[in-house]
């Protein structure tokens, strides 16, 4: 086992934008590189098999992309690791002259006709993460009548299913802590990852 490669994947799943960003770019680097190339190859492909949100695919992929415009060759089947897949992987993958094989899961499919959305959905929203995606969808719907809102919190529900023991991530503030009482902190933690997973799905609805 590579311990400094392992520690580069422990970060990247860090709640802070910032140090996952900067973890990409270095892992993009080093799939360029021919010391490390097939080692990070395996290990990113590993992980991509492994994403359990449509957002954490692209997130992934996206570091295989950073390293294609750097010159890196990208293997034919590597869309075969995309098990999440979402119109964002399509384009990422269409940059790189690949496809997605597989089929989106869970199923996409229309919330319930009694499905009420919750308070804690509405509660979320400005505070743990950003109105941009709820006030995306709510402008959609005013435009074209469709229920967005109440497909995105459905989503937000499912999404409960892909960490059942653990939906929400601990103590944020750990991360932060050593910059102070004044330290405002970027967040990207598991409240976020679903937030935007709900939204790339609802999009999916909408488009198929």
């Amino acid at each position: 086992m590579n311990v400094e490669l392992e520690l580069l994947f422990v970060r990247l799943r860090w709640p802070v934008a910032s140090a996952r960003w900067w973890v990409m770019q270095e892992l993009a680097d080093l799939l360029v590189s021919p010391a490390l190339a097939d080692q990070v190859l395996a290990r990113l492909t590993q992980e991509l098999r492994e994403c359990r949100l449509e957002v954490e695919a692209v997130e992934i992929l996206s570091i295989f992309w950073m390293a294609f415009h750097q010159g890196w060759a990208p293997p034919k089947d590597l869309g075969d690791a995309v098990l999440r897949p979402s119109m964002l992987t399509e384009r990422l993958l269409a940059d790189m002259k690949l496809v997605v094989q597989a089929s989106s899961m869970p199923p996409l499919v229309a919330a319930p006709g009694d499905y009420q959305v919750t308070e804690e959905f509405e509660r979320r929203q400005g505070r743990d993460v950003p109105r941009i995606h709820y006030s995306t969808v709510t402008s959609l719907q005013r435009r074209f009548g469709f229920p967005f809102v109440r497909q995105m919190a459905y989503e937000w529900d499912q999404s409960k299913e892909a960490y059942p023991d653990s939906p929400f991530q601990g103590d944020l503030a750990y991360f932060v802590r050593p910059a102070g009482d004044n330290g405002i902190g970027s967040f990207a933690d598991r409240t976020s990852l679903r937030m935007m997973t709900a939204f790339i799905r609802t999009m999916e609805v909408a488009r198929s």
